[in-house]
C-alpha cells in the first residue's frame, strides 16, 4: 500500500471558488471557463459582410471570404499561374504550389 507523504495542495479558483488539485488544472479551468466570456463580452460573436450581408462567425472567416468572393486582392500569388492564396494559404502551401506549377510550366515548354 502506497502513502503519499506530500501533502496535497487545493488550488482554488478566484473566480468561482471551485478548487483543483494543481496550478495545471486551475489554469486549464480559467481559460475555458473564465477566458471564454472575457472573449464573448469583447468581440462580436457574428460579422456581417456589407457587400453581401452573409454572416461569419469570425473575423477571420469574414476576410476570407471577401478576398476570395469580392476583391481577389489576394496577398500571395503564384508566379507561374497568378493563383492566389489568402493568409491561411501562404508560407508552406504557396511555396509547395509554386515548385508544382513551375514544374509543370517547364515541362510543358520542354514538349513544344
Amino acid at each position: 500500500m502506497h502513502m503519499k507523504t506530500h501533502q496535497e495542495k487545493s488550488f482554488k479558483c478566484s473566480k468561482c471558488d471551485q478548487s483543483f488539485d494543481g496550478l495545471k488544472l486551475l489554469s486549464k479551468h480559467k481559460n475555458q471557463e473564465h477566458m471564454k466570456v472575457k472573449r464573448e463580452e469583447s468581440l462580436p460573436t457574428t460579422t456581417f459582410c456589407d457587400k453581401c450581408e452573409v454572416t461569419f462567425s469570425s473575423r477571420q472567416a469574414l476576410k476570407y471570404h471577401i478576398i476570395v468572393v469580392h476583391t481577389k486582392a489576394y496577398p500571395g500569388l503564384c508566379d507561374g499561374c497568378g493563383k492566389g492564396f489568402t493568409n491561411t494559404g501562404l508560407g508552406e502551401r504557396l511555396e509547395k504550389h509554386k515548385k508544382t506549377c513551375l514544374a509543370l510550366a517547364a515541362l510543358i515548354e520542354y514538349k513544344l
